[in-house]
């Protein structure tokens, strides 16, 4: 991406779908998970994200995003409408939740294959509101 805006000129800065990860004790700064770049790793292959801690005073505007019904529980099925396919919540052993579809369950059992399935922040960087709750899965 070009930068169309001159070194030491001021700008306005907008950042879609980050997560709000921790707020400091006296509530004046929150700390920011930048969206995932699609390239940064770790030495192990895990995603790496860069996070800043911004001010919560009327220099910086900060909106919720998450779509109604969330954080997502295990067992639920979320869709983004005319987008995505159904998909199943899962946590496994730590507790961190993925989505799963039907057609990844099929695929990675056929395969054999050992790939991690989107957690459920990569999805709601990537969605944001869209995500639509289609069943609370309370079992």
């Amino acid at each position: 991406m070009a930068l169309n805006v001159a070194v030491g000129n001021r700008a306005d800065v907008t950042i879609p779908n980050c997560l709000i990860s921790q707020a400091s004790a006296d509530n004046n700064y929150v700390l920011v998970q930048l969206p995932y770049d699609g390239t940064s790793v770790d030495s192990n292959g895990n995603k790496v994200y860069v996070e800043v801690w911004l001010p919560t005073d009327t220099r910086v505007t900060i909106n919720q995003v998450a779509p109604p019904n969330w954080p997502p529980q295990e067992n639920d099925v979320w869709i983004v409408p005319n987008v995505t396919p159904p998909a199943f919540v899962v946590a496994d052993e730590l507790g961190t939740l993925y989505f799963l579809t039907a057609a990844t369950i099929r695929s990675e059992y056929q395969n054999k294959a050992n790939r991690v399935p989107p957690t459920v922040n990569d999805a709601l960087v990537q969605y944001g509101n869209k995500l639509t709750l289609l069943h609370r899965g309370n079992v």
